[in-house]
């Protein structure tokens, strides 16, 4: 394909040493560094919401416990309740 000259690519420029040289100082400096500190953010994220995770299920089933709990004793106390009524109208 004829490109006028302005349009066309120049691949040789990235065969250079100093192009070369700069473009892996670029990797060094700048995309190996934040890949570390977005891995070790990334793994105490992680960790914290774990933690919060495990202390949201932890006080949900502590909630469901006691709710449990209170259904079981009302129907203890109705329970209670019924068998008195029955005794007293058994024993009129």
């Amino acid at each position: 394909m004829n490109l006028p000259k302005s349009f066309q690519l120049e691949y040789t420029s990235f065969h250079s040493k100093v192009a070369q040289r700069i473009f892996l100082l670029f990797i060094l400096c700048a995309v190996i560094p934040l890949s570390i500190l977005a891995y070790f953010s990334y793994s105490q994220v992680t960790k914290n919401l774990y933690s919060q995770a495990d202390e949201d299920l932890h006080r949900t089933s502590k909630t469901f416990g006691m709710m449990t709990f209170d259904h079981l004793q009302f129907l203890e106390s109705d329970l209670d309740m019924l068998s008195t009524i029955l005794e007293n109208r058994g024993g009129a």
